[in-house]
């Protein structure tokens, strides 16, 4: 916190692998002011309608903030094609995007895991 650094890390994996658990040791010694966790639900008609990481970038850190994402934008990549979630076109989309948008949030001083 008093670095001012924004921290984060995604926790990927199948239902009941661990994430939950994982996430719970990593954070049971900060300070909750300054970690929190993110765990999306399933996304809203508007969220639908907006670009893609839109509703994960409004939860990015901020100074001197460690967030946890309980999954994250990656079900694009396995699940959401999988489960019929997605189309091809916006799952192909994903795989083009995805590199640049984290660039982008590296670029912008997050440390990200």
């Amino acid at each position: 916190q008093a670095t001012g650094k924004r921290v984060m890390a995604l926790f990927e994996g199948r239902d009941a692998a661990g994430k939950g658990g994982t996430i719970f040791v990593v954070r049971q010694y900060l300070n909750p002011r300054t970690a929190r966790n993110v765990a999306l639900t399933k996304p809203t008609p508007t969220e639908l309608g907006q670009w893609y990481y839109q509703r994960y970038a409004d939860h990015f850190p901020t100074s001197g903030e460690f967030v946890t994402f309980d999954r994250s934008w990656y079900n694009r990549a396995g699940v959401e094609p999988v489960m019929g979630f997605c189309t091809p076109e916006q799952h192909e989309k994903f795989l083009d995007e995805t590199p640049h948008f984290e660039r982008m949030i590296v670029n912008d001083g997050i440390r990200f895991f």
